[in-house]
Order: structure tokens, then C-alpha cells, then sequence
């Protein structure tokens, strides 16, 4: 076989209080010079941007892995983190890669081509919801989420986008929003963008109900952000609600899946209302109880 020209990438890596899980990604990002089965080696600059963390992430990824570049900001703010890790890379294109999701070097071989085409500006990889463990109104609320046809298609909840050189202009001057996924699919046309079916990420869904309450009460505050910021609604909700009654009507046998949908979807926006008026906001609301799932 023949070896063709090195795929050239860097990877940023925000990390909060990651060190539980960040292992599991950078054990594959670090793993070798080509993915497996292919032919075209695959030479990444790693960079992990540590944002006030207090656990020992960055002693941790320091001991362990050499090669990966580390930055830190006493700060706990992604926008910042990013920006670090953008001001230490020197390759494109790059990927933005949130340290608890899981993606094998050969996928990330296939975005990185993806926006080496011509005028693809920004790809991200098809969703693996890893729900083991998971409660049923975990289960069921995700049923009805992924068949929505804006996560279907969007960049986001992906926990990995890639952007080109030319595509880094349009995300490069960041907002600190908690929505960031979801900013950076609006930065782009939808021909610009792609998701590429070669290509895989793993995200951990929360747990319990309560977790993902938290999980989504963030994102609707995150969607009012980026609607403030963008002026225009950044999520249709017309749309899926559209959706979900034709999905009822054409599926009954789905109505518990469906009420759990509607409901947590209700709730976490009414609890992000609350937390707008009292201005309060929602700090990260993180769902830790993903994280506590460590294998692959």
C-alpha cells in the first residue's frame, strides 16, 4: 500500500475539572501516527486548555502525556479556555473537542478531510448516545430529542466540531455563552456545514432525570443567550412541536416517550425563565453524573 501525505490537525481541548474522564480521549488522540486500517498517517497537535480547575487536570495530562500542550486560566469559563487554546495551536484545520466525550483518531481523520474539501467550512461527527446506565426518562426523553430534525442536522450536542482555516474566521471572536455549539452552527450556512456519516463521537447521557434537568435548563438558558446576542430565535420551537405531535399521531405507542419530552422540555425552559428574571443565571449546572462513566 501506499502512504500519502500526513493529515495535518490541531485539537483544543477545554477541561474543567476533567481529570476522571479526559484519559479516555486523549489515550486515543495520543495513540499512534495513522488510524487504524488507513494508510494516511494522521499527525495532531493536542492542546488542553484547563479553565479553574482544582482536581489536578493539567498536573495530570502534563505526567502522563508529553506531547499534549498545556494552558491554564485560574478562570472557570469555556470562551476563555478556547480562546487560550486557540492562541497556543498553530495547525488547521482544528477541532474543538469537549474533554468528556470519546472520538477515535479514525474519525477524526474523516472530518479532518471533510473540510479540506472546497467550500466545507465546518463539520462535526454523527452522535453515539451512550446510555448505559441511563434511567427510563433518560431513555425515553433522548428517544424522542434525537429524532428531532435540528439535532439531526446541527453541530451541536456533539461534543466535537472541526472548522478550516477559512471557517476559524467566523467563530474566532467568541462570546461567553453557554450555548457555544450552538453559536458556532449559526456562524455557518447550512452549506457550509456538514455532518459526516464516516465519523463518530461518544456522549455520555446523564443518569438520572434530575441530572438531565440541569443538563437542559443550561442549554434553554444558553438558547435565550445566543437569541440576545444573534437577535433571532436560535431554536424552533414551533417546529418540534410540530414534530412530536406528527411523531404521536403517526406512532402512538410513543406517548410515554413523548410526554417525558414535553415535559422535561417544559420545565428546564421555565426554570431557565426563573433564572433570567431573578438574574441569577444558572452557573455551569453541570451534569457530573456522565462523567462518573469512565469506560469505553
Amino acid at each position: 500500500m501506499t502512504v500519502t501525505a500526513a493529515l495535518r490537525a490541531s485539537v483544543v481541548i477545554p477541561a474543567h475539572d476533567e481529570a476522571s474522564v479526559i484519559q479516555r480521549l486523549l489515550d486515543e488522540l495520543t495513540s499512534g501516527t495513522r488510524p487504524s486500517d488507513e494508510t494516511t498517517p494522521l499527525d495532531l497537535e493536542i492542546v488542553v486548555a484547563c479553565n479553574g480547575c482544582s482536581d489536578g487536570t493539567a498536573r495530570l495530562v502534563r505526567e502522563r502525556y508529553p506531547d499534549v500542550a498545556v494552558v491554564e486560566t485560574p478562570v472557570a469559563s469555556k470562551a476563555i479556555a478556547l480562546d487560550l487554546g486557540d492562541r497556543t495551536a498553530t495547525t488547521f484545520p482544528r477541532l474543538y473537542v469537549d474533554a468528556d466525550v470519546y472520538i477515535d483518531r479514525r474519525s477524526v481523520a474523516d472530518l479532518v478531510r471533510a473540510v479540506n474539501r472546497p467550500g466545507v467550512l465546518a463539520a462535526a461527527p454523527e452522535r453515539v448516545l451512550e446510555l448505559d446506565g441511563s434511567d427510563v426518562l433518560v431513555r425515553w426523553y433522548h428517544a424522542v430529542w434525537e429524532l428531532l430534525p435540528a439535532v439531526r442536522t446541527g453541530l451541536y450536542g456533539r461534543g466535537v466540531i472541526v472548522v478550516s482555516r477559512e471557517g476559524h474566521g467566523h467563530v474566532s471572536q467568541r462570546q461567553d455563552v453557554m450555548g457555544d455549539d450552538l453559536l458556532v452552527h449559526h456562524s455557518f450556512t447550512p452549506e457550509e456545514r456538514v455532518i459526516v456519516s464516516t465519523a463518530t463521537s461518544h456522549v455520555w447521557a446523564p443518569t438520572r432525570v434530575q441530572y438531565l434537568v440541569r443538563r437542559r435548563t443550561r442549554g434553554a438558558y444558553g438558547n435565550h443567550q445566543l437569541a440576545s446576542l444573534l437577535g433571532k430565535e436560535t431554536t424552533t420551537g414551533r417546529e418540534s412541536f410540530a414534530f412530536v405531535t406528527d411523531l404521536l399521531i403517526a406512532e402512538p405507542s410513543m406517548f410515554p416517550k413523548v410526554v417525558t419530552f414535553v415535559a422535561v422540555t417544559g420545565w428546564c425552559r421555565l426554570a431557565a425563565l426563573r433564572a433570567r428574571r431573578s438574574k441569577g443565571g444558572v452557573a455551569w449546572l453541570r451534569d457530573d453524573s456522565s462523567r462518573l462513566r469512565t469506560e469505553h
